[in-house]
């Protein structure tokens, strides 16, 4: 059992699963177990669409939450008692972590929900799309979340892999069913995705002292491909790296943005809006945008230390409760402009 639940290495040297022999295997074993649940879940009855959502949202919490309790106890079993416990540090601060509990939580209520298409689902959906795929992506792509000191059967392991895949297999699930369509104007949904787990991951980031989702510095990603000369000062990497993770989206989303427009260009008709809270809508959006991603730059500059490791990171979260007020503000503009139009 310690080969597969132990607390401690198993292997005698450390197996290399990035850009390796090893990192072609684990692709060509993901994306046969991806093929596998795409094909096997066939369900096209409501009642049988809505027990493959319970069963992929169970799946994801039993994982997530076993990942903590791994480490609690794999932290006991070390010291002896959970004093000096990281409770923090342990937490998914990073995308992949954010992005997983979110999917579960969306799983468990639109399996619950008599009309799982609505728009506040829909805003979901896009996030999972456009966010949570490209996590599980880039995950892969890297490889640098597999333990190598651990067999590739472990918990720690498997847990890394699944998780992972349902990151990018259930966003494609619910578009083959029929509840998702990707386009590329809600790409703004993706860029208040992204914003939301900036504010998250520094306050994690800023708490516990590790550095979730490159809140603290990009400087990884650098090394892991051998340009490490190139450094950008923190705040700023967010910058560039905000605009990378678009681009990647914005990628994502033009084949599908293509082949809705050749399948149904000549059946849409063009909606007349109301021009006043159509730019009020823009305007609100915009800004409140800008003034969210200011205040990210800006609140962990005037802290005595980065990562403060405190509590008083927590001050780091103020933006969000502003981003989704603009959210809130710019969907009621954009229902008074539609309202008006129709009078």
């Amino acid at each position: 059992m310690n080969y597969f639940f132990g607390y401690t290495p198993t292997l005698v040297r450390e197996v290399n699963w990035t850009f390796s022999l090893n990192h072609l295997f684990l692709f060509l074993v993901v994306c046969a177990a991806f093929a596998a649940l795409y094909f096997g879940l066939h369900a096209k009855t409501e009642r049988g669409k809505r027990i493959t959502k319970l069963v992929l949202a169970s799946v994801l919490a039993v994982f997530e939450i076993g990942r903590y309790i791994f480490f609690v106890l794999q932290y006991r079993a070390a010291v002896g008692s959970l004093a000096g416990f990281n409770w923090v540090g342990t937490i998914p601060f990073s995308q992949c972590g954010i992005m997983s509990i979110t999917m579960s939580i969306i799983l468990f209520i639109s399996a619950l929900k008599r009309t799982p298409s609505g728009t506040v689902m829909q805003f979901f959906y896009n996030l999972l799309f456009g966010v949570g795929l490209i996590g599980g992506v880039l995950t892969f792509t890297t490889n640098d979340n597999l333990n190598g000191w651990f067999s590739i059967l472990h918990w720690r392991n498997i847990q890394t892999i699944v998780v992972h895949l349902l990151l990018v297999f259930v966003p494609i699930y619910l578009i083959k069913i029929g509840e998702f369509r990707p386009r590329m104007k809600n790409l703004w949904m993706i860029a208040v995705g992204y914003l939301s787990i900036g504010i998250i991951s520094m306050t994690g980031s800023q708490i516990a002292g590790d550095n979730f989702a490159y809140a603290l510095g990009i400087y990884v990603i650098f090394e892991t491909v051998g340009i490490d000369w190139i450094t950008i000062p923190f705040p700023w990497h967010l910058l560039p790296l905000l605009g990378a993770m678009m681009l990647l989206a914005a990628a994502l989303y033009l084949p599908f943005e293509i082949y809705h427009r050749k399948k149904h260009g000549k059946d849409q008709k063009p909606i007349i809006q109301n021009t006043r809270f159509h730019i009020a809508r823009f305007v609100t959006f915009i800004g409140g945008y800008i003034s969210t991603l200011v205040l990210l730059l800006v609140i962990p500059q005037a802290f005595n230390a980065t990562p403060i490791v405190s509590w008083l990171g927590l001050v780091c979260l103020v933006p969000l409760p502003i981003l989704i007020g603009v959210v809130l503000l710019s969907w009621h503009f954009k229902g008074r402009a539609l309202t008006r139009s129709m009078i």
